[in-house]
């Protein structure tokens, strides 16, 4: 993002500002320092003490934009943003570094002529100061990387699954294949539960909700019936309608122990059960008989 609104300036033009610059030469340019040449004496009258003003691209803003360049180039780990960057320092070599960030930062121009370098202040100040932000807090601004919660639960339960289950249990992530029907003969309506465990013929679904229930049964548990809605059609498409089903929940205080065993006839049944993310553990029944085998 900074290296794009880099490259939009320099094509606009880099701003420029009068520096004033103290020199002693043999000639008098400017103004003529008065206390100085005095203090200096009558040994050194044939040098003056002036002072002058140079139009020149060494201001804050220009200095701060290519010490990010140059902080860039040495931790980027991008070929593309080496390149841009390398890039934009070549243009921009004339223009020193930034001998302190803080100052530089409280001097930036927001001015109606400095129009073109707002919206590069903010991605600058953010890689300089190193404080680009993983959640948004505070004035800042930055880019953020945010995941859906749901497939990161989802994928803890399997992968914790994978770790805990025995030698010879199979764990199948989003099973494909099955189909909720047929139409012309073509399948319909694909059934994909997050986890299909199986061991040898024996094979269990397992479906991870980031939802929270509690155990107050009067209220019906906080469970959804489109949940078990889906786990029914799991449980007759990929178990032939006889096993065990698992909707497994966060853990929480007032969901600590599974609920009993839901009952959809013969021998299907579903298992709501807590997930503990901190032991990442879950009480599934497939798993304790084969340990306990």
């Amino acid at each position: 993002m900074f290296l794009e609104e880099a490259l939009i300036l320099v094509r606009r033009g880099v701003r420029q500002a009068y520096q004033r610059v103290d020199a002693r030469e043999p000639y008098l340019r400017g103004a003529l320092d008065v206390a100085a040449q005095i203090r200096h004496g009558p040994a050194a009258a044939h040098l003056f003490s002036f002072h002058h003003d140079v139009f020149s691209f060494d201001r804050p803003e220009n200095r701060l934009i290519r010490s990010c360049i140059d902080l860039i180039l040495r931790e980027t780990k991008s070929a593309d943003n080496w390149r841009v960057a390398r890039e934009l320092s070549i243009l921009l070599e004339n223009i020193p570094l930034s001998p302190d960030f803080s100052s530089d930062l409280r001097a930036w121009d927001n001015g109606r002529l400095m129009a073109d370098y707002l919206t590069i202040k903010g991605p600058c100040e953010l890689i300089l100061t190193r404080s680009t932000p993983f959640s948004v807090d505070g004035p800042s601004r930055g880019l953020s990387m945010l995941f859906p919660m749901e497939r990161l639960f989802e994928a803890y339960v399997t992968r914790s699954l994978q770790m805990a289950a025995p030698v010879g249990f199979e764990i199948q992530p989003q099973s494909r294949g099955t189909h909720l029907c047929t139409h012309e003969r073509q399948p319909w309506f694909e059934l994909r539960p997050d986890i299909l465990v199986s061991n040898g013929q024996e094979r269990w679904i397992v479906d991870a909700k980031w939802k929270l229930i509690h155990g107050d049964r009067a209220s019906g548990y906080g469970l959804s019936q489109a949940d078990f809605y889906q786990l029914f059609a799991y449980g007759h498409r990929h178990l032939e309608g006889k096993g065990d089903l698992h909707l497994v929940y966060p853990r929480t205080d007032t969901f600590k122990e599974p609920l009993e065993p839901f009952v959809f006839g013969g021998n299907l049944r579903l298992r709501v059960v807590p997930f503990d993310l901190d032991e990442r553990t879950a009480p599934y029944t497939f798993l304790e008989t084969s340990q306990g085998n």
